[in-house]
């Protein structure tokens, strides 16, 4: 599908949360984005600090993988070793004495 008609669909489909810029990316890689017409982009953005290692970068990918396949999602209604070990680290190397993470993530970071 061209983009013009993707982003048809998005307008259509998708709540207009944000003004998007009028391109699809299809993939990534390191701090490369191409869309679904095969252009090249250098990502300046990063997925707003989510993606801070690059896309796709190997051992994010592998991690992923990895704890996916133990557990996905941890509501915080109940502890998870990955959380907890997270926790620690957090406050051990920052200011905070006790952190909160919201039910997205919760249990999902390796």
């Amino acid at each position: 599908m061209k983009t013009n008609e993707l982003i048809e669909q998005s307008s259509k489909y998708i709540c207009n949360t944000y003004n998007r810029y009028p391109v699809v990316f299809s993939k990534g890689k390191g701090c490369k984005l191409w869309d679904v017409e095969g252009t090249e982009y250098l990502d300046f953005v990063a997925g707003l600090a989510v993606v801070n290692l690059g896309h796709c970068h190997p051992n994010v990918v592998a991690a992923i993988k990895e704890q996916a396949e133990r557990l996905i999602h941890v509501s915080n209604y109940y502890h998870n070793e990955p959380m907890i070990e997270l926790a620690r680290l957090l406050c051990e190397n920052s200011f905070a004495e006790k952190v909160f993470f919201n039910s997205y993530w919760a249990g999902t970071v390796p």
